[in-house]
């Protein structure tokens, strides 16, 4: 959205602060209304913030130019960048295997990532994303079908094929603690 950055700013002055939060990487078109402006004096602006309050930059990349945005923030972190990768309509990346793998060639060195693909995408990119040593994001925010024809009940009924399709391509699901360890949070509630 085109919210004024100080607004944009106040769930980071929070007492405590967030561990984590996201940092959108650029604007973006989504649909005839849906438009998020992210300029590059947003995007420094609330990453200043983050860096002020110890907050950990989610940094969303929504098309490949997001990605060259996202390599500049990386330079100015202490640890490697933790970054989600989201493919679907408008001007995100197309969603596509092609596109999911072009993305992930070209992360900066050590970044953790996580795939969101947009509706009937979510399936075979968040696969993907396992069998390419990434992270998913699923659930209803960004897909109402669980499959063709059928409304999803619940985000647990996502998380838990997810989870089902990661143990039969032999990738453990993190813990908790785990998932903190991997994204370089503190140590939070089992």
């Amino acid at each position: 959205t085109g919210a004024p950055t100080d607004l944009r700013a106040e769930p980071l002055r929070t007492d405590p602060a967030p561990d984590m939060a996201s940092l959108d990487m650029g604007p973006m078109n989504r649909g005839d209304r849906m438009t998020s402006e992210n300029t590059r004096a947003t995007v420094r602006a609330l990453h200043e913030e983050m860096r002020e309050r110890g907050v950990e930059p989610e940094l969303e990349v929504f098309n490949d130019g997001h990605l060259n945005e996202a390599r500049a923030i990386a330079d100015d972190l202490a640890d490697p960048p933790s970054i989600t990768l989201i493919l679907g309509p408008g001007t995100l990346s197309i969603p596509s295997p092609r596109s999911l793998l072009h993305l992930v060639e070209n992360l900066p060195d050590g970044a953790e990532f996580t795939t969101l693909g947009f509706g009937r995408h979510q399936l075979p990119l968040t696969t993907l994303s396992i069998l390419l040593g990434g992270h998913v994001r699923v659930g209803l925010e960004d897909n109402v079908y669980y499959r063709r024809g059928e409304l999803a009940e619940s985000n647990a009924q996502f998380v838990e094929r997810a989870v089902r399709i990661a143990e039969e391509l032999g990738r453990p699901v993190a813990t908790p603690a785990e998932a903190r360890e991997i994204l370089g949070l503190g140590r939070g509630p089992d």
